[in-house]
């Protein structure tokens, strides 16, 4: 007798810009940005950011994002009012958490993702 096991499908939608929080906003230099811009525009969106359905009404934001600022600043530069996002259901703390994994991941700093990981 086999089993079936469910499987978690991430979808890709287009989520209006203007729908996403920011919930862990970081400064980023102007190189860093300049280099966001110019991929994006030359090649386009190699991988669609990540966003989670907020659970709350007190503002007009209906996503919160989990990775991907620089990727939807530079989709702002360029004009762009939708960007391609994948949705997942996460609480605020593992948001936070898979976004500090992501940023020591581009970054290449070891210390946050021991961090996160002691985290839990």
């Amino acid at each position: 007798m086999s089993k079936s096991k469910d499987k978690v499908v991430n979808t890709i939608r287009t989520i209006p810009i203007n729908e996403i929080r920011f919930l862990n906003p970081r400064f980023r230099n102007r190189r860093n940005s300049r280099e966001i811009v110019q991929s994006i525009a030359k090649v386009g969106l190699k991988r669609p950011i990540t966003v989670s359905p907020r659970k709350t009404e007190t503002d007009s934001a209906n996503y919160d994002l989990v990775c991907g600022q620089g990727r939807i600043e530079a989709f702002i530069q360029l004009g762009q009012t939708e960007i391609p996002a994948i949705v997942i259901e996460a609480e605020e703390s593992a948001q936070n958490l898979i976004n500090m994994v992501a940023v020591s991941a581009v970054s290449g700093t070891v210390l946050l993702g021991l961090l996160a990981a002691k985290h839990f």
